[in-house]
């Protein structure tokens, strides 16, 4: 696993030794990227961050911020490493805590993100979660952008976001899901 594209273009990173962690594939992360555009001075939030790959690549094209989530300990351990690797801790933050946390603490923090990277382990109902408690609009900026990465065979119920959805991209066995959370949502 390495990183795709920007300043750190090519470096590999630190994988799990153990099959828990499912990191994203160099091709879906470039394939996710190349549809975002530019991350030039964004705040991203990366939830369930296993490897911390996500983020970093959004870090190695520009992001100005981090925030790394994960409740499992070797995950974090796993993203500190790769943070340290790319010599960019000033830049991100580690939560080590569970994802519904999380996001209350972005909320009572007034933090605002312009992405928000959600990739949980597949068939968890992590997603149907986060999206039924409506815990994404108070912390997304009013343009900011929602990225689910899910299995193809178990696609998410997201119900009352269905509508808000702007793009599916399916690469192999996994599916991408980009959301449009608009500024009437908020609360």
């Amino acid at each position: 696993m390495r990183i795709v594209a920007g300043q750190s273009r090519g470096r590999k990173l630190f994988t799990p030794k153990s099959n828990d962690v499912r990191p994203t594939s160099d091709r879906v992360r470039q394939a996710l990227y190349n549809i975002l555009g530019s991350m030039y001075d964004l705040t991203v939030l990366d939830l369930f961050a296993g490897s911390g790959a996500l983020g970093l690549e959004a870090i190695s094209r520009g992001a100005a911020q981090v925030v790394f989530v994960d409740s499992s300990y070797n995950s974090i351990q796993l993203v500190k490493r790769n943070v340290d690797l790319l010599d960019c801790a000033d830049i991100c933050e580690i939560w080590k805590t569970k994802a519904e946390m999380a996001l209350k603490k972005a909320y009572k923090e007034n933090m605002l993100f312009d992405l928000i990277l959600i990739d949980p382990p597949y068939k968890s109902g992590e997603i149907e979660n986060i999206i039924k408690r409506n815990l994404l609009p108070p912390i997304l900026k009013e343009d900011g952008r929602v990225v689910l990465e899910t299995a193809v065979e178990y696609p998410p119920e997201l119900g009352s976001v269905e509508d808000k959805i702007v793009d599916r991209r399916k690469y192999g066995s996994t599916e991408l899901i980009f959301l449009d959370l608009n500024i009437q949502e908020r609360l």
